[in-house]
């Protein structure tokens, strides 16, 4: 599953929708294999579209003990706590 993190981190600028595909293959094997995805892997997939997360794929913003994540292709928000 790094292995298809890392490919997909690389080719996120050339090709979006490859990454996107890495990281869906990345889910499948998880899924199948019944092994969690570590957390920091975890944090670079949307819950709701299942796309590649990258730096500029995504809004990061820090509310209150919360960290706010913003989904630039569907507009999802997803909430974790921190600190």
């Amino acid at each position: 599953m790094e292995r298809l993190f890392s490919l997909a981190a690389k080719e996120y600028e050339t090709h979006p929708e490859r990454s996107n595909r890495y990281v869906q293959i990345a889910l499948k094997i998880s899924a199948r294999t019944r092994v969690r995805m570590p957390r920091q892997l975890k944090s670079f997939v949307c819950k709701s579209c299942g796309c590649y997360l990258s730096a500029s794929g995504r809004r990061v913003r820090l509310r209150e003990g919360i960290l706010v994540t913003t989904c630039s292709s569907c507009g999802k928000q997803m909430r974790r706590p921190y600190g």
